[in-house]
């Protein structure tokens, strides 16, 4: 059971070059280089290919530093992250780790990562490389200045948080991270957005961690897993300094922006929009090639633009908060109604409201850059920091919901105070002052430990005509579910194929799941496997050439599964046999890497008696050690294979004989209608 698409439509990178020069303030020197452009998924001949024949466009104005492009300090003044000019101040990511999952391998990027940090005077910082992919991950040449670009980013804003790059294949870096829980987690990677994307939110649901991903390098394309309700979408903006002065912050036109149609907007975002899915993106910074960062790659500078660009600065920017212990998921505080509920401290980003890319840019939110991009106030911001409430910008094609009118609660009229008639009583005793009866709070509902709940479907068929619905259970049991089928909350009544999707509603827990809802039609019988119509009348004699077909196979299967298995014992002793061998030999390196024997020395390897004479046998035993440590490598690396494919075979071989069961049980009670059948049994075998 696959619980992610992700590696089936991966980010794309097309990459231009042209030839510029740019001067070194520093020395005088001119220096030439190559600058490189990055653009994102299908960017194809939508990208602005900066110098190129077909579009003439010219080079942007060189600006007066080394690389023609923005440095880390540049972006600290833009951003109002000054505090990061001192790198000996706290708050600038101590004790905090943000995770960059990638996509193969860049073999330089810790030398890289020195250069850059050497260059613009960070603190240099190890990095925890994690290789998912095995001991040798095949490199590619766009996803390694991918790599290079979001950990060069991360680090320029928060010079000392420690960086984990989770590199290899962006499948398993996911499936790593459900049991590692860094504090921040880039994702500068997307692909478009597809039915059954919400079974795979839960990747991203994790109350310790927050997930940054870009919105894309195309105006209204989709991206997930940036649509994500649980993920922080970055888009783009074109930035504009003069010296330590921001003069413009407009909105990139190809930042990637939208509406999901799969996903349903967040709680905390429901009241900035009036559609019903997620609008993205939340947050921007800059991302305009024309106005890119500087990047250490391929040993020169290059520059580079893109929603790569906006993603891992945001991260950054996210780990020197936590390490100052504001630890509040930042997307859920810039939305919350706390930081709109009046004050005078200043809203904490600053609001785009120029330039459009596939949606205009408005004031307040808006589906081009979201609620904006980062100011000096963003870093310190908690959850009693407030600000005027902004008028929210409704996202094009609202769907209105009407506000019901409220009931006036009535005024009660008091009881009046009685008067004593007669003789007053004589020195009355003080009547004691009652004590009023506090108001009952209501115990609130627990905040969960895991807030993700799971959502199964017991039903999801029905006949036409009947309005039957599709039925769902909960874990935890019994919580709210909101069900729609197709866009719609009424089940169908028609015969056909619809999507339903399930949301649970609470303030407490989070989940999605989603399936395809079938209505059947009256006279037919429907294909278990592919639910396509058959006549009920010719279902027999479909069933039992299914049978047929099945058992043959299953027969194969299980003659897969045998030999599979063969193959595993086989690289698993062959593996462990060569880990013997790289051990003895590496006892044998210890002993005679600076002793040379009197006489020959006896050694045995595979069952071979090997007699090496004295002046040879360091050379000898050097050989042999890095022989063997190959074989133990690829036999490693074949028997993960086996292993793996061992384990589809075993996945097939179980499901077939599951559905053969299924089909002879059904089969049983209408053999006699079966002439055919009876006169070609099934085989034996």
């Amino acid at each position: 059971m696959h619980k992610i698409f992700l590696s089936l439509a991966l980010l794309a990178l097309l990459w231009a070059g042209v030839r510029a020069e740019s001067t070194n303030p520093d020395t005088g020197h001119t220096a030439r280089h190559m600058l490189q452009w990055k653009y994102g998924y299908l960017d194809g001949k939508r990208a602005n290919t900066i110098g190129s024949t077909e579009h003439g466009d010219p080079l942007p104005a060189a600006l007066p530093y080394t690389g023609s492009a923005y440095r880390p300090q540049d972006l600290y003044y833009a951003y109002g992250m000054t505090n990061n000019l001192n790198t000996n101040n706290v708050g600038l990511g101590e004790g905090v780790t943000v995770a960059i999952v990638t996509q193969f391998a860049d073999y330089n990027l810790q030398k890289e990562l020195d250069t850059f940090s050497d260059t613009f005077g960070l603190p240099r910082t190890t990095l925890n490389i994690i290789n998912n992919f095995g001991p040798d991950p095949s490199s590619d040449a766009g996803w390694a200045g991918e790599t290079a670009l979001d950990v060069q980013m991360v680090h320029a804003m928060a010079p000392n948080a420690k960086i984990e790059v989770i590199e290899g294949n962006l499948y398993l870096g996911l499936e790593y991270l459900q049991g590692n829980s860094p504090d921040v987690v880039s994702m500068s990677w997307s692909s478009g957005e597809y039915f059954g994307e919400a079974n795979n939110d839960g990747y991203f649901i994790n109350t310790n961690t927050e997930y940054f991903a870009c919105t894309g390098d195309i105006a209204g394309n989709t991206a997930y897993p940036a649509a994500c309700p649980f993920v922080t979408a970055v888009g783009g903006t074109s930035l504009v300094m003069r010296g330590q002065t921001v003069t413009s912050e407009t909105t990139w036109k190809n930042g990637g922006s939208g509406v999901s149609i799969y996903e349903l907007k967040s709680v905390a975002q429901a009241p900035f929009t009036s559609v019903s899915g997620k609008s993205y993106p939340d947050v921007s910074a800059v991302a305009d090639p024309y106005t890119a960062v500087a990047v250490y790659h391929n040993g020169g500078w290059l520059n580079y633009g893109g929603t790569s660009v906006s993603t891992p600065i945001w991260a950054g920017i996210s780990a020197c908060r936590k390490s100052l212990g504001l630890t509040q998921n930042l997307k859920k505080l810039l939305y919350s109604k706390q930081v709109y509920g009046g004050g005078s401290t200043g809203w904490p980003l600053r609001d785009i409201t120029s330039g459009a890319n596939a949606y205009p840019a408005t004031p307040g939110f808006d589906t081009a850059t979201g609620l904006g991009s980062p100011t000096a106030a963003l870093v310190t911001l908690n959850s009693n920091s407030v600000a005027p409430v902004p008028t929210p910008t409704p996202t094009p094609t609202p769907t209105p919901v009407p506000t019901p009118t409220p009931v006036p609660t009535p005024t009660p009229t008091p009881e009046p105070t009685p008067t004593t008639r007669g003789n007053p009583t004589p020195n009355p005793d003080p009547t004691p002052t009652p004590v009023p009866t506090p108001t009952p709070v209501p115990t609130p509902e627990p905040t969960p430990v895991d807030p993700r709940a799971k959502i199964s479907f017991v039903n999801l068929m029905a006949i036409e005509g009947t309005g039957t619905g599709a039925v769902v259970q909960t874990t935890p049991a019994n919580l709210p579910v909101l069900i729609s089928y197709s866009g719609a909350t009424n089940p169908p009544t028609k015969p056909g194929k619809y999507q339903v999707q399930a949301v649970v509603i609470s303030n407490f827990y989070y989940g999605v799941a989603e399936a395809t809802f079938y209505v059947e039609a009256t006279n037919y019988t429907y294909n278990p496997y592919t639910h396509t119509p058959i006549l009920t009348t010719k279902y027999p004699a479909w069933l039992s050439n299914s049978i047929k077909a099945l058992t043959i196979a299953n027969t194969k299967a299980a003659a897969s599964v045998v030999t599979l298995s063969n193959a595993v014992t086989t690289y698993t002793a062959l593996a462990s046999n060569a880990l013997s061998n790289v051990d003895m030999l590496t006892g044998y390196l210890g002993t005679y890497s600076n002793y040379v024997p009197p006489s020959p020395v006896t050694i045995v390897l595979n069952g071979v008696t090997h007699i090496v004479a004295p002046k040879s046998l360091s050379s000898w035993i050097l050989n042999n050690y890095n022989a063997q440590a190959v074989i133990m490598r690829k036999a490693q690396a074949t028997l993960a294979l086996k292993q793996t494919q061992l384990a589809a075979a075993q996945d097939k071989s179980a499901t077939l004989q599951a559905q053969l069961t299924t089909e002879e049980t059904s089969l049983n009670p209408i053999l006699p209608a079966i002439p055919q059948f009876i006169a070609n049994p099934l085989p034996s075998n």
